[in-house]
C-alpha cells in the first residue's frame, strides 16, 4: 500500500510551515536579544548617572553643612565680641 497523495502534500504543507514559523521566530528572537542588550546598556548608563547624582548630593550636603557651619562661626564671633564689649564696659566701670 502506498500512501496516499493527499495526506503526504498536508504533511509537506505542515513541515513547510513549521519551517517558516521556525524562521520567523528566530528572527523575532534576534530581534528581542538585540532589544535587551540595548535595554542593558541603557540601564548600565542610567546606573552610571545615578551613582554620579549621588556623589554631587553627598558634595552638596558637605557643602551646606560647612556653609552652616561658617554661620555658626559668624554668630559665634558676634556673639564673642559683644561679650568682649560688656567685659570692657564692667572694667571701665570698675575703673572708674
Amino acid at each position: 500500500m502506498s500512501p496516499s497523495p493527499q495526506p503526504l502534500r498536508d504533511f509537506e504543507t505542515r513541515v513547510r510551515q513549521l519551517m517558516l514559523d521556525y524562521r520567523r521566530l528566530r528572527g523575532e528572537n534576534a530581534t528581542l536579544r538585540a532589544r535587551l542588550d540595548e535595554a542593558g546598556q541603557q540601564l548600565e548608563g542610567e546606573k552610571a548617572a545615578a551613582a554620579g547624582l549621588r556623589r554631587e548630593l553627598a558634595s552638596l550636603r558637605m557643602a551646606h553643612i560647612v556653609r552652616l557651619e561658617e554661620g555658626d562661626v559668624k554668630e559665634a564671633r558676634a556673639k564673642i565680641n559683644r561679650m568682649v564689649r560688656e567685659v570692657d564696659k564692667c572694667i571701665a566701670l570698675i575703673g572708674a
